[in-house]
Protein backbone atom coordinates (compact mmCIF):
# COMPACT_ATOMS: atom_id res chain seq x y z
CA UNK A 1 0.00 0.00 0.00
CA UNK A 2 1.39 3.33 -1.10
CA UNK A 3 1.28 6.13 1.43
CA UNK A 4 0.45 9.61 0.21
CA UNK A 5 2.34 12.50 1.64
CA UNK A 6 0.33 15.26 3.24
CA UNK A 7 -0.02 18.40 1.12
CA UNK A 8 2.52 21.03 2.03
CA UNK A 9 1.19 24.14 3.70
CA UNK A 10 1.96 27.54 2.22
CA UNK A 11 4.25 29.58 4.37
CA UNK A 12 2.60 32.72 5.65
CA UNK A 13 4.51 35.82 6.59
CA UNK A 14 4.40 36.13 10.38
CA UNK A 15 2.23 39.09 11.46
CA UNK A 16 4.91 40.96 13.36
CA UNK A 17 4.26 44.53 14.57
CA UNK A 18 6.40 45.90 11.71
CA UNK A 19 4.49 43.94 9.04
CA UNK A 20 1.15 44.97 10.56
CA UNK A 21 2.17 48.63 10.63
CA UNK A 22 3.33 48.49 7.01
CA UNK A 23 0.06 46.94 5.82
CA UNK A 24 -1.97 49.50 7.79
CA UNK A 25 -0.04 52.44 6.36
CA UNK A 26 -0.18 51.09 2.80
CA UNK A 27 -3.93 50.53 3.01
CA UNK A 28 -4.55 54.00 4.46
CA UNK A 29 -2.39 55.65 1.78
CA UNK A 30 -4.16 53.79 -1.03
CA UNK A 31 -7.56 54.84 0.31
CA UNK A 32 -6.48 58.48 0.64
CA UNK A 33 -5.06 58.56 -2.88
CA UNK A 34 -8.16 56.85 -4.24
CA UNK A 35 -10.37 59.52 -2.69
CA UNK A 36 -8.09 62.32 -3.93
CA UNK A 37 -7.96 61.02 -7.50
CA UNK A 38 -11.69 60.43 -7.89
CA UNK A 39 -12.90 62.96 -10.51
CA UNK A 40 -15.11 65.60 -8.91
CA UNK A 41 -18.51 66.48 -10.43
CA UNK A 42 -18.49 68.55 -13.61
CA UNK A 43 -19.82 72.10 -13.53
CA UNK A 44 -20.58 72.91 -17.17
CA UNK A 45 -21.55 76.56 -16.51
CA UNK A 46 -18.26 77.58 -14.89
CA UNK A 47 -14.73 76.41 -14.23
CA UNK A 48 -13.45 76.83 -17.79
CA UNK A 49 -10.75 79.00 -19.29
CA UNK A 50 -11.12 81.26 -22.33
CA UNK A 51 -12.01 79.73 -25.71
CA UNK A 52 -9.10 79.42 -28.14
CA UNK A 53 -9.73 77.90 -31.58
CA UNK A 54 -12.93 76.29 -30.26
CA UNK A 55 -11.01 74.65 -27.39
CA UNK A 56 -11.39 75.16 -23.65
CA UNK A 57 -9.52 73.71 -20.68
CA UNK A 58 -11.20 73.18 -17.30
CA UNK A 59 -9.20 72.70 -14.10
CA UNK A 60 -10.85 70.87 -11.18
CA UNK A 61 -9.68 70.04 -7.68
CA UNK A 62 -11.54 67.81 -5.21
CA UNK A 63 -11.23 70.45 -2.47
CA UNK A 64 -9.72 73.84 -1.77
CA UNK A 65 -7.88 73.33 1.54
CA UNK A 66 -4.94 70.98 2.07
CA UNK A 67 -2.60 70.22 4.94
CA UNK A 68 1.15 70.55 4.47
CA UNK A 69 2.48 67.39 2.84
CA UNK A 70 -0.92 66.26 1.57
CA UNK A 71 -1.04 65.28 -2.14
CA UNK A 72 -2.70 67.96 -4.28
CA UNK A 73 -4.33 66.30 -7.27
CA UNK A 74 -5.71 68.29 -10.23
CA UNK A 75 -8.07 67.04 -12.93
CA UNK A 76 -7.88 68.54 -16.42
CA UNK A 77 -10.61 68.56 -19.03
CA UNK A 78 -10.37 69.54 -22.69
CA UNK A 79 -13.62 70.65 -24.35
CA UNK A 80 -14.60 71.29 -27.96
CA UNK A 81 -17.15 74.15 -27.99
CA UNK A 82 -17.31 74.39 -31.79
CA UNK A 83 -19.59 72.73 -34.33
CA UNK A 84 -16.85 70.74 -36.04
CA UNK A 85 -14.84 67.70 -35.04
CA UNK A 86 -11.34 68.73 -34.01
CA UNK A 87 -8.29 66.68 -34.88
CA UNK A 88 -5.15 67.37 -32.89
CA UNK A 89 -1.77 65.94 -32.01
CA UNK A 90 -1.08 64.68 -28.48
CA UNK A 91 2.44 64.15 -27.19
CA UNK A 92 1.79 62.79 -23.70
CA UNK A 93 1.14 64.28 -20.27
CA UNK A 94 4.39 66.20 -19.78
CA UNK A 95 4.45 67.48 -23.36
CA UNK A 96 0.78 68.48 -23.49
CA UNK A 97 0.19 70.13 -20.12
CA UNK A 98 2.00 72.72 -18.06
CA UNK A 99 0.90 73.46 -14.50
CA UNK A 100 1.62 76.93 -13.09
CA UNK A 101 1.42 77.59 -9.35
CA UNK A 102 1.73 81.11 -7.93
CA UNK A 103 1.99 82.44 -4.40
CA UNK A 104 -0.52 85.00 -3.17
CA UNK A 105 1.89 87.81 -4.16
CA UNK A 106 2.12 86.53 -7.75
CA UNK A 107 5.51 84.80 -7.50
CA UNK A 108 5.74 81.46 -9.28
CA UNK A 109 6.32 78.64 -6.79
CA UNK A 110 9.60 76.74 -6.90
CA UNK A 111 9.86 73.35 -8.59
CA UNK A 112 10.56 70.31 -6.45
CA UNK A 113 13.99 68.79 -6.90
CA UNK A 114 12.34 65.75 -8.47
CA UNK A 115 10.50 67.83 -11.06
CA UNK A 116 13.43 70.09 -11.97
CA UNK A 117 15.11 67.27 -13.89
CA UNK A 118 11.85 66.50 -15.76
CA UNK A 119 10.94 70.10 -16.56
CA UNK A 120 14.39 70.93 -17.90
CA UNK A 121 15.08 67.55 -19.46
CA UNK A 122 15.82 67.09 -23.14
CA UNK A 123 13.90 63.87 -23.70
CA UNK A 124 11.63 63.81 -26.73
CA UNK A 125 8.00 62.82 -26.71
CA UNK A 126 6.21 60.63 -29.21
CA UNK A 127 2.98 62.02 -30.63
CA UNK A 128 -0.29 60.52 -31.73
CA UNK A 129 -3.41 61.76 -33.46
CA UNK A 130 -6.58 62.40 -31.45
CA UNK A 131 -10.06 63.66 -32.28
CA UNK A 132 -12.68 65.44 -30.21
CA UNK A 133 -16.30 65.65 -31.33
CA UNK A 134 -18.31 68.92 -31.20
CA UNK A 135 -19.62 69.83 -27.73
CA UNK A 136 -17.71 66.92 -26.17
CA UNK A 137 -15.04 66.92 -23.51
CA UNK A 138 -12.34 64.55 -22.40
CA UNK A 139 -10.61 63.99 -19.08
CA UNK A 140 -6.97 63.84 -20.10
CA UNK A 141 -4.55 62.79 -18.75
CA UNK A 142 -7.01 62.10 -15.95
CA UNK A 143 -5.08 63.67 -13.10
CA UNK A 144 -1.82 65.43 -12.31
CA UNK A 145 -0.02 65.58 -8.98
CA UNK A 146 0.58 69.30 -8.42
CA UNK A 147 2.52 68.80 -5.19
CA UNK A 148 4.91 66.47 -7.01
CA UNK A 149 5.88 69.34 -9.31
CA UNK A 150 5.93 72.33 -6.97
CA UNK A 151 7.22 72.95 -3.46
CA UNK A 152 4.13 73.88 -1.50
CA UNK A 153 5.84 73.57 1.86
CA UNK A 154 4.64 76.82 3.42
CA UNK A 155 1.12 77.60 4.67
CA UNK A 156 -0.71 80.14 2.57
CA UNK A 157 -2.80 80.63 -0.56
CA UNK A 158 -1.68 79.33 -3.95
CA UNK A 159 -3.31 79.86 -7.34
CA UNK A 160 -3.11 77.01 -9.82
CA UNK A 161 -3.64 77.26 -13.57
CA UNK A 162 -2.98 74.84 -16.41
CA UNK A 163 -1.76 75.48 -19.94
CA UNK A 164 -2.64 72.91 -22.61
CA UNK A 165 -0.28 72.83 -25.58
CA UNK A 166 -2.20 71.90 -28.72
CA UNK A 167 -1.42 71.42 -32.37
CA UNK A 168 -4.54 71.21 -34.49
CA UNK A 169 -3.71 68.94 -37.38
CA UNK A 170 -7.05 69.47 -39.08
CA UNK A 171 -10.59 70.69 -38.59
CA UNK A 172 -12.93 68.19 -40.15
CA UNK A 173 -16.23 69.49 -41.54
CA UNK A 174 -18.33 69.41 -44.69
CA UNK A 175 -17.56 73.06 -45.40
CA UNK A 176 -14.80 74.62 -47.52
CA UNK A 177 -12.39 74.76 -44.55
CA UNK A 178 -12.10 70.99 -44.32
CA UNK A 179 -8.50 70.09 -43.57
CA UNK A 180 -7.61 73.59 -42.42
CA UNK A 181 -4.25 73.59 -40.60
CA UNK A 182 -4.39 75.74 -37.47
CA UNK A 183 -0.96 74.90 -36.08
CA UNK A 184 0.41 75.15 -32.54
CA UNK A 185 -1.21 77.23 -29.79
CA UNK A 186 -1.87 77.21 -26.05
CA UNK A 187 -5.17 77.08 -24.17
CA UNK A 188 -5.27 78.41 -20.60
CA UNK A 189 -7.52 76.95 -17.92
CA UNK A 190 -9.54 78.70 -15.27
CA UNK A 191 -7.52 79.61 -12.15
CA UNK A 192 -8.18 77.70 -8.91
CA UNK A 193 -7.03 79.12 -5.56
CA UNK A 194 -6.27 76.72 -2.72
CA UNK A 195 -5.17 77.19 0.87
CA UNK A 196 -2.39 75.13 2.44
CA UNK A 197 -2.55 74.93 6.22
CA UNK A 198 -0.39 73.48 8.95
CA UNK A 199 -1.52 70.06 10.18
CA UNK A 200 -3.90 70.13 13.12
CA UNK A 201 -3.06 68.56 16.48
CA UNK A 202 -2.86 64.79 16.42
CA UNK A 203 -5.78 63.18 18.15
CA UNK A 204 -4.73 60.94 21.05
CA UNK A 205 -5.26 57.23 20.55
CA UNK A 206 -8.13 55.72 22.51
Amino acid sequence: MRLQSAPSKARLLPMTPIVYAFITLATSYAQDMGRSMRPPPLFPTNGWGAVTNDCQVGLRLPKFEYELGEPIIAFLYLRNVGIEQIGYTSGGTDADYEIIVRHADGRIAEYTKQWQSVAHGSEGFSSRGETLQPHKQELYPGWLNVSERYKLDQPGKYTITARRHLYLSEKVSSGPDKGKDVGAFDVLSNPVTITVVAPGPTKPEK
